[in-house]
């Protein structure tokens, strides 16, 4: 959000923070864990750790990132629930959790999909 330059841009990708703050806060009381304070997270860096390049003069830019963000995490929780072992609590959570991230993946395409239409976010 602090990095969108568009006005448009920076209301939806604070939505998404909103939301991401959310699904945090949900998370830490359902698993008993404390959330990490947030902090500054550059976008190039971002870019790094999501296998995107980041174009900054591109306006889309935040999306592509952002998405292959969720992208990375759905892999990687079900790369965990597939090696726990069969109904364990384990396997559970993490079947859980990658389904909350293609959720995200899915909205985040969808309000790309109305962002490029120049129509407004669901959110």
């Amino acid at each position: 959000a602090r990095d969108a330059r568009d006005p448009v841009m920076q209301e939806l990708f604070g939505r998404f923070q909103g939301m991401e703050r959310e699904h945090m806060a949900t998370l830490s009381r359902r698993y008993h864990v404390e959330t990490p304070p947030p902090g500054r997270f550059p976008v190039e860096r971002a870019a790094v750790y999501a296998g995107t390049p980041s174009q900054p003069s591109d306006p889309e830019n935040l999306f592509r990132l952002a998405i292959a963000f969720e992208k990375r995490a759905v892999a990687y929780f079900t790369e965990r629930l597939e090696a726990a072992p069969e109904g364990s609590p384990e396997r559970m959570l993490y079947q859980e959790l990658a389904a909350e991230e293609r959720e995200h993946v899915d909205l985040l395409a969808t309000e790309q999909a109305r962002w490029r239409q120049g129509k407004r976010g669901l959110l």
